[in-house]
């Protein structure tokens, strides 16, 4: 992803809510380009919220689960 808006991070933060609902469970972000990471920094803190990480195994095993 290139770019993220107010209106993609609102779906992000909604999608976050619904999945902490159902299961207990988060949304963790890959490959964040630093434009992307710029607006997650400024926006009231949501770097915090959302884990990054450089690939999608590296974000699929901090689950510990098999790649």
């Amino acid at each position: 992803m290139e770019f993220i808006d107010s209106s993609g991070l609102g779906a992000l933060v909604s999608a976050l809510k619904q999945l902490r609902r159902r299961s207990q469970s988060d949304i963790r972000l890959t490959s964040v380009k630093p434009a992307v990471q710029a607006v997650l920094e400024k926006s009231s803190g949501l770097h915090k919220v959302f884990s990054r990480y450089p690939s999608v195994s590296d974000a699929v095993q901090s689950y510990g689960q098999p790649v």
